[in-house]
């Protein structure tokens, strides 16, 4: 299990894991959702008390769409779930630019501006 606290526009970025994972809402409002491997978002307001649940190895992601600061806990279900961020995971490590302009479509300018965000470029 963890606990997200996010500030006001706060958001938990495009990512997946190993497991399955299960959210629940105690405190603000959130948009929390996930894209299905036909590219469909799937997404949802959750109020104070809501729950939603990531399919394992799922593309999904929570934004803070509140005024103010909130909180949700998750529940995991393996003790390794791992986190895979996906821009970092593109532009983080040694992967070179050329290929990551190739496997997603982006100008050789955006994958350079997101590689020096990273300090790899």
């Amino acid at each position: 299990m963890a606990r997200l606290d996010f500030g006001v526009g706060g958001v938990i970025p495009l990512h997946s894991h190993r497991t399955s994972e299960v959210l629940l809402l105690a405190k603000g409002s959130i948009i929390a959702g996930f894209i299905d491997a036909n590219n469909t978002a799937f997404y949802k307001r959750l109020q104070v008390g809501d729950v939603m649940v990531f399919p394992q190895a799922m593309l999904h992601f929570q934004i803070n769409v509140g005024r103010s600061p909130a909180t949700a806990f998750v529940s995991l279900n393996g003790a390794n779930p791992a986190l895979q961020l996906t821009t970092p995971s593109l532009c983080a490590g040694n992967l070179p630019a050329n290929i990551a302009e190739q496997i997603t479509l982006l100008s050789h300018e955006e994958v350079m501006r997101m590689k020096r965000m990273f300090g790899t470029a």
